[in-house]
């Protein structure tokens, strides 16, 4: 286990860190009801982004956003729509 660090941690990269990312409930059904709608990923995160009041103050990244949206579409998908995420 190692308790020293090379370098010095910064204060203002701490919600990068997994542990402080996290997804409001109103976020998450937005992004599963866009998705619904047709609304592709990529927009979906930048109207987050501006509701929120810009990037800095999404509470994760969008990454987070891509992953949560591609965990829902594989929980809705039936017998047989295997074929319908390639």
């Amino acid at each position: 286990m190692v308790t020293e660090h090379n370098h010095e941690i910064d204060p203002t990269f701490s919600p990068l860190m997994s542990a402080h990312r996290q997804l409001n409930v109103h976020m998450k059904r937005q992004l599963e009801t866009n998705d619904i709608a047709g609304i592709r990923p990529c927009k979906n995160v930048r109207i987050c982004e501006v509701q929120s009041g810009g990037p800095q103050n999404l509470g994760c990244l969008p990454r987070d956003y891509r992953n949560f949206v591609d965990q829902r579409r594989r929980l809705r998908l039936g017998d047989g729509d295997t074929e319908a995420i390639r």
